[in-house]
């Protein structure tokens, strides 16, 4: 799957909360209100502050899920082509960001600057997590071990990330790779939209989603409420979810 299609396949299902949208929200269209927790309450939940769409279930993430859009034919392709669970078992410093420009030609750029810079805007921290079990992937992967990316935001501390990270929590992470983690090959961050559908797992085996409102997520998890429950949407048929598309403003 191409970096490209990849963004693509985020403008279609996610639009930013910057459009001011005050469309009344639907069972299947949360209120932006209800979307994310705050990026500082929780470094795993920074987001793009955007209002979920399109997405039915927390099963969409499976990659036996495919998305095209209206308008011109596309080929399917899934959210995230791999689903696994485990646990983070260390955090490191990634790279960061600062805004370069004032914006009166056009939209600003990120620039690289060292992790600790206190003009970075946004940050990269590069996470271990031991794989457990691989729900889902579109290569047959059987990783031990991946590296993940969480973004967080400028002002986090390596020290604030490790603290909050590092823990026996199980978490289900629906990944991908694209333009944002291209400089290291072997780089997944958790998406669509970086975390906002990471589940963490009970030791029931209940699903819940930390990073988004109590109204979205009981939307998302109603029919997969637990991990046994996305095992068997997983080994489910492949199915096509045709939707329009949406337009970052």
């Amino acid at each position: 799957m191409s970096k490209q299609t990849l963004v693509t396949l985020v403008a279609l299902v996610f639009l930013t909360a910057s459009c001011d949208s005050t469309t009344e929200a639907t069972e299947t269209s949360p209120s932006s209100e209800d979307l994310t927790v705050s990026r500082h309450a929780d470094v795993r939940c920074w987001t793009v502050d955007g209002a979920l769409t399109n997405i039915e279930s927390l099963a969409d993430v499976l990659p036996n899920t495919l998305f095209t859009s209206g308008g011109p034919p596309s080929a399917p392709q899934p959210l995230t082509p791999l689903v696994v669970v485990g646990q983070v078992t260390d955090v490191v410093a990634g790279r960061a960001w600062a805004m370069e420009g004032d914006g009166e030609d056009g939209p600003e750029d990120g620039v690289v600057v060292p992790f600790d810079d206190p003009g970075a805007m946004w940050k990269h921290v590069h996470s271990t997590v031991a794989v457990d079990e691989v729900l889902a992937s579109v290569d047959d992967q059987s990783p031990t071990t991946i590296q993940v990316s969480f973004t967080v935001n400028g002002d986090v501390s390596l020290e604030d990330a490790r603290t909050q990270l590092l823990s026996e929590q199980e978490l289900m992470l629906p990944l991908l790779q694209w333009a944002g983690t291209d400089y290291n090959g072997d780089l997944w961050a958790v998406g669509p939209s970086n975390s906002a559908l990471l589940a963490e797992i009970d030791a029931e085996g209940r699903l819940s989603l930390p990073c988004v409102g109590e109204r979205t997520a009981d939307t998302l998890l109603r029919n997969v409420p637990t991990l046994d429950a996305l095992r068997e949407a997983a080994a489910r048929p492949i199915r096509v979810r045709h939707v329009e598309p949406v337009y970052l403003m």
